[in-house]
């Protein structure tokens, strides 16, 4: 059994080292061993990290922007606020012009405006959400940056007055139509990427003017929120996504509250992610299919117990 050169608080610590602090640590040769054998592994210039931990987001973070003075932004810094998601493979994070710096295939510099105000994160700076929003969408455009826009204001981790102000001083920030819709589609209900697909390709037109977005219903004690509901014929559409819904505890308790709603006279209908993104137009007519039948059959006034 092989016996590791570094003391546990190296492999403990979440963090990059300079040569000279793994120097301080170990002694010249030992360090060398590290090196030879791969037990120690150079992730950026005079910046080093256990194999263990340098492919985590937090040390290479850390290794980022010690090595520039930059600040983690764009889906990293959204990421480590606590957005929905994972860890982003590559790293974006904001550097002051005239910095030149290669960059291994996990990072990425950006030196657009604005420069992100800066907060402490075990050790890493980390930009705020609403400036990481725009250089998201500065980078990815609409396909990989309306998700993670919702995720973030549903969180709290900004808010829409932030993001109109941060865009209101950047006149020619690419792709402002595109965040300027998704601030547009949450305040009028859409909270994540399926339901702004849902709100911009499924439910559109006179038909659905009446539905409802985000309502909230309490039902044998629980309270519930529809993603969309029709107060006429008591029916709610649910947009299922796909890494929310799968089988297990997720489904079970999807069964059970239907079946709670369903003592209040209130028929859910899900639509599948798969079918919200390719068949819009089936999506459209089954609904409407619904609410036409339900609303033929009379359903009986809202009782009182509904909020």
């Amino acid at each position: 059994m092989s016996t590791s050169l570094l003391p546990p608080e190296i492999h403990a610590a979440p963090r990059s080292y300079s040569r000279a602090e793994l120097t301080a640590l170990l002694g010249d040769r030992r360090l060398r061993t590290a090196l030879a054998t791969g037990e120690v592994r150079r992730l950026l210039p005079d910046r080093y990290a256990t194999v263990a931990q340098s492919m985590s987001f937090v040390v290479r973070a850390h290794a980022a922007t010690v090595s520039t003075g930059g600040i983690v932004t764009g889906a990293g810094a959204l990421f480590a606020w606590g957005s929905d998601g994972r860890a982003p493979q590559r790293m974006l994070v904001h550097v002051r012009p005239g910095l030149e710096r290669d960059c291994p295939d996990w990072l990425t510099l950006t030196r657009a405006a604005p420069r992100p105000r800066a907060f402490d994160w075990n050790g890493v700076a980390l930009g705020d959400p609403a400036t990481a929003i725009v250089h998201l969408w500065r980078q990815a455009g609409a396909l990989g940056a309306r998700g993670a826009t919702l995720a973030a204001l549903q969180r709290g981790l900004t808010s829409v007055e932030s993001l109109h102000l941060t865009c209101d001083a950047l006149p020619r920030l690419r792709h402002r139509a595109g965040l300027l819709d998704t601030l547009d589609a949450f305040e009028s209900g859409a909270h994540s990427f399926l339901e702004y697909e849902g709100l911009r390709r499924v439910f559109v037109g006179t038909d659905f003017a009446r539905l409802l977005r985000q309502h909230l219903v309490v039902a044998r004690g629980n309270r519930y929120r529809l993603d969309t509901y029709d107060p006429e014929t008591r029916t709610a559409i649910e947009l299922d996504g796909s890494r929310h819904h799968l089988a297990g505890e997720r489904r079970e308790h999807d069964i059970r509250r239907d079946a709670d709603l369903a003592t209040l006279g209130i028929l859910t209908v899900r639509l599948a992610y798969k079918d919200v993104m390719d068949r819009p137009d089936w999506c459209r007519q089954t609904v409407l299919a619904v609410l036409a039948d339900r609303s033929a059959r009379s359903v009986v006034p809202q009782r009182s117990d509904e909020r």
